[in-house]
């Protein structure tokens, strides 16, 4: 429902778009600006500048088109642990949109299990 004149505007969400690459940061920028979208609340960085700040939405963007690239996503503990991706899906107060090719992602036990995680909770 639209607000009427007696209630407050509500405040649009914050956003963050989380990349592991710069040149990906740098086209999603790119494609924001080109679009007019007012980037107001909106930050796009990476994980690691992520850490200890959160936003109401963060959509993970895992721009990789080669099973190669995805080493470079992972960041694994001495526990297991992959540290980017835990800090990523921790970074959002309200929702979290994983953005990626799914058959790519498969290939990987961490992100297998995210997968099916994420098929459950639908």
């Amino acid at each position: 429902p639209l607000p009427n004149s007696q209630s407050p505007i509500p405040h649009p969400p914050s956003i963050g778009i989380i990349t592991p690459y710069r040149a990906q940061i740098a086209l999603i920028l790119e494609v924001l600006q080109k679009e007019n979208i007012d980037c107001t609340g909106i930050t796009v960085d990476t994980v690691e500048r992520y850490q200890g700040s959160a936003r109401d939405i963060i959509l993970i963007s895992l721009c990789t088109n080669a099973a190669r690239q995805l080493d470079s996503l992972i960041s694994r503990s001495d526990e297991g642990v992959d540290r980017k991706l835990n800090v990523a899906l921790t970074r959002a107060r309200e929702q979290v949109v994983i953005l990626g090719n799914e058959s790519l992602l498969a290939g990987n036990e961490g992100y297998r299990k995210l997968l099916a995680h994420c098929r459950q909770a639908k």
